[in-house]
């Protein structure tokens, strides 16, 4: 003998899960754009006074930064390097 739910309280469950659903976006966007806002300003602001640039987003070429980036030519090393590389 199973146990059926009246179809009334499946409806009546369904409305309140996306009543929920619904409630828990607008809550996670109203308390979590500022957080965002204050997070990412806060960061921003103390890298520009410090004169970070975290996106270099200038023409290639037109600052010669150094880099970490090292170009690889096979011929000229031995393969005994690139097993050791880190």
């Amino acid at each position: 003998m199973t146990f059926k739910l009246p179809i009334w309280f499946l409806v009546i469950k369904n409305n309140f899960e996306r009543f929920g659903k619904f409630m828990a976006s607008i809550f996670n966007f109203i308390f979590l754009i500022p957080v965002y806002f204050v997070g990412v300003g806060i960061v921003s602001v103390i890298g520009k006074i410090n004169g970070k640039e975290f996106l270099n987003l200038g023409p290639k070429g037109v600052d010669n930064k150094e880099t970490y980036w090292k170009t690889y030519d096979l011929r000229k090393e031995e393969n005994e390097a690139y097993y050791r590389m880190f």
